[in-house]
């Protein structure tokens, strides 16, 4: 989280914004609610006379620019579950015109928490979010359930990859152009998510028991 936030918006901007309104507004390129939805996180809702009612990030977002939110309720807070172990990795990634100070074209959150098995790792648990793909921010659910209860492997994510293309299908005439150029950068990412998770497992090894 910490992470994406260096790339968020301006330092202007990001002394005056609010996570709420960040979220609420439910842009489809939003930096921080693909690691939110990754994460696990949750909103809750409150409303005068009523009890408050929780919603996980990935309900939350109905269609473009619109919530699961009504016009008297607000977001009190923000509930993002704790990492568990030093086998659980989270990663953001964004691509954008600009380095600094610029909306993304593509942005993801991957998050895997993985076993020591005979020989390398599984993949116990995995969630993904993307923005840039779809009117709203997506999970990719038929990668994540191919890739779930798999080894830690190159063969693993080659299934992976192919059924990401399924989860985030872009026609060629898509809003904001660029469909082939966006479905290698969410493809990319996710490459980029198995050789920095397996520099990490590496280096992990390397120090031995801890």
């Amino acid at each position: 989280m910490l992470d994406m936030l260096r790339w968020f918006a301006s330092t202007q901007i990001r002394n005056v914004a609010a996570v709420a309104g960040n979220i609420a507004t439910a842009s489809p390129i939003s930096d921080m609610n693909p690691v939110l939805m990754a994460l696990g996180a949750t909103v809750v809702l409150g409303a005068a006379g009523a009890p408050p009612r929780e919603v996980p990030l990935r309900d939350f977002f109905k269609r473009y620019r619109t919530v699961d939110m009504q016009p008297h309720e607000l977001i009190c807070c923000v509930r993002v579950p704790d990492t568990q172990g030093p086998y659980e990795f989270v990663r953001s990634f964004k691509q954008a015109k600009r380095r600094d100070d610029d909306i993304s074209i593509v942005n993801a959150c991957l998050r895997v928490r993985l076993r020591p098995s005979a020989g390398g790792w599984t993949i116990d648990e995995v969630s993904s979010a993307f923005g840039g793909m779809a009117p709203t921010t997506s999970r990719a659910k038929l990668m994540e359930a191919a890739l779930q209860g798999k080894e830690w492997s190159e063969a693993s994510f080659d299934r992976g990859y192919a059924a990401l293309a399924e989860d985030l299908p872009l026609p060629e005439v898509v809003p904001g152009g660029m469909a082939a150029y966006r479905q290698t950068l969410a493809a990319s990412f996710v490459y980029k998510f198995f050789v920095g998770v397996s520099v990490e497992l590496a280096r992990l090894a390397a120090r031995g028991p801890q």
